[in-house]
């Protein structure tokens, strides 16, 4: 379905509470079971992450979910900072919600969070096309190739204001 240049769901992204956690990770699984298809790779981080995990994420990294109007999680997105580089991760959106907009109002909303980095990093699936023009189209460039889980992953970063750009 082709959308308006600019339309957006009804959804808010506010900030997510460990008892959100078991669905994050439900919508997540699911979000990234096509990422494991396309690497033919179902061992990827975020399909293999435990609640536990998850949990323990709620002490590092600030994440925040987007809202539908009838209160269902329609998707996450996690980040945290060092050495003044915020690291964004598992931004998942469940299909029912995809090529909404719903990624990059997360993606937008994190990164307002953290106006004191200097810069944004994250990493892509080099195979993984819309993750890659969303983050592009969020001023995000490629800085390197690494691997991991025998997936070539893309490392991508943005400069902030802070950093001097």
């Amino acid at each position: 379905m082709d959308l308006p240049e600019g339309f957006h769901v009804n959804v808010k992204i506010e900030k997510a509470s460990i008892a959100d956690a078991e669905e994050i990770l439900r919508i997540q699984k699911i979000a990234f079971e096509s990422e494991g298809r396309l690497y033919n790779n179902l061992k990827i981080a975020p399909l293999v992450e435990t609640l536990q995990d998850v949990i323990r994420d709620f002490d590092t990294h600030l994440v925040l979910k987007a809202v539908g109007e009838r209160g269902e999680i329609a998707g996450s997105v996690r980040a945290s900072v060092n050495e003044g580089t915020c690291w964004v991760s598992r931004l998942s959106v469940s299909p029912l919600y995809q090529n909404l907009g719903i990624g990059f109002r997360l993606m937008s909303e994190i990164e307002k969070c953290f106006p004191y980095v200097s810069k944004f990093e994250l990493g892509a699936g080099n195979k993984s096309a819309r993750s890659i023009g969303l983050y592009m189209k969020l001023g995000y460039v490629i800085l390197g190739e690494i691997k991991k889980d025998n997936v070539i992953l893309l490392r991508m970063g943005k400069d902030t204001a802070k950093g001097g750009k």
